[in-house]
């Protein structure tokens, strides 16, 4: 039979572990919480990334039939390529060595 002492040391771990459990437990639940929250705004900041794309295309689009946009689409940083493109230069050739 076990020692009174060696049960009270028993007791003592045992309500350890149920209060590790529940740090452990709470710290996991708030941690779940935050990635939900975080996916849900990675998925928003998608959806609003490719909304974006779009309403640039349109204006893009656009600016191809009336012209008179291209300073607006200019302000924002959108460049509106006009013609063929422009043919890329061969790259040069290093110098001879003597």
């Amino acid at each position: 039979m076990r020692s009174p002492s060696d049960l009270q040391w028993l007791a003592a771990v045992q309500g350890l572990a149920v209060v590790a459990l529940f740090v452990l437990l709470t710290m996991y639940l708030r941690e779940s919480q935050t990635a939900s929250y975080q996916q849900a705004l990675a998925a928003n900041h998608q959806r609003n990334a490719i909304a974006y794309g779009e309403l640039i295309n349109d204006s893009v689009l656009y600016a191809e039939r009336n012209p008179s946009i291209e300073p607006v689409l200019n302000s924002i940083g959108v460049q509106i390529n006009r013609g063929p493109a422009a043919p890329v230069a061969p790259p040069a050739s290093p110098a001879p060595r003597h």
